[in-house]
């Protein structure tokens, strides 16, 4: 189903999602913490016009 060159990174996280006992799925915190997002997580990240990406990871309250 997947790309053979799928990245280590992005096959571990995958393999988290489909853990058949929901005890074993990691959770969506523990998903967006997971080594996949690291470029994400970088401030030098650029969007391919060159302007910085939005705040994903910020989780705090917006009011």
């Amino acid at each position: 189903v997947f790309q053979k060159k799928l990245p280590p990174e992005a096959m571990d996280l995958v393999s988290r999602f489909l853990q058949y006992s929901p005890d074993l799925r990691c959770t969506a915190m523990e998903a967006c913490m997971h080594p996949f997002f690291d470029e994400l997580r970088d401030p030098n990240t650029r969007l391919p016009n060159g302007r910085p990406l939005p705040p994903l990871f910020n989780f705090r309250s917006q009011g």
